[in-house]
């Protein structure tokens, strides 16, 4: 024999995610026309030709400054027009949080303030030199052509800082005819060289710290 019964079942949906759509250009990569060069795609690492480099963002809540790590990381590729999409937890809903990035030869840069993160929240720091955090000393981003704003390039060695170990670094990848994806590459064209040392030497003569709320 055989029997059957139906049941009516309603399903609430929710957002299980939360979408950030960053807008950020590295100055040593940047080449004009809003536009950077697809690095990754350039030295074969990528399949993608709109895709520039990887990077790192951090959220950071305010009152969780002091913590060693923040309250969520993940990389992320950033293209060529300097859009990047990451995914973060539904929980970031609703609350207002710092945006840091991180690039391997590139000075950390931070968003002016916490921004309010819902479902899908945009960031552009290209647009205007007031969306970085800075150190009242030097603008907080490098003014690039096309009217954008660019992070600072130049942090080889990811101190903090653009200086003379970072030059040292260019030299002796230079000196070894380095070639290929590496963080003496400051601008992202494949080669260590004279190039990458000359950003260095204008961002090191600023005197540059990275900046943050802490």
């Amino acid at each position: 024999c055989s029997n059957s019964i139906s049941q009516n079942v309603i399903v609430n949906t929710c957002a299980t995610i939360a979408t950030l759509n960053l807008t950020a250009f590295l100055e040593g990569f940047y080449s004009g026309n809003n536009t950077m060069r697809a690095n990754i795609y350039d030295l074969g690492i990528s399949t993608d030709p709109a895709e520039t480099d990887t990077v790192t963002v951090n959220l950071w809540a305010p009152i969780n400054l002091s913590n060693s790590s923040p309250d969520y990381s993940a990389k992320t590729v950033l293209h060529t027009d300097g859009t990047a999409t990451l995914q973060c937890p539904a929980a970031v809903n609703g609350n207002s949080l710092y945006i840091a990035v991180k690039h391997r030869n590139h000075v950390e840069t931070w968003s002016k303030l916490p921004v309010t993160f819902s479902s899908n929240t945009g960031y552009n720091f290209t647009d205007n030199l007031q969306k970085a955090y800075g150190d009242g000393v030097n603008p907080p981003m490098s003014s690039v052509a096309g009217g954008k704003f660019a992070f600072y390039g130049g942090d080889v060695n990811q101190d903090g800082t653009v200086d003379g170990s970072d030059a040292n670094d260019i030299e002796i990848g230079a000196n070894n005819f380095n070639y290929g994806y590496n963080t003496a590459d400051a601008n992202g064209d494949g080669e260590t060289g004279g190039q990458d040392a000359n950003i260095v030497e204008i961002n090191a003569n600023l005197f540059l710290f990275y900046a943050r709320p802490y």
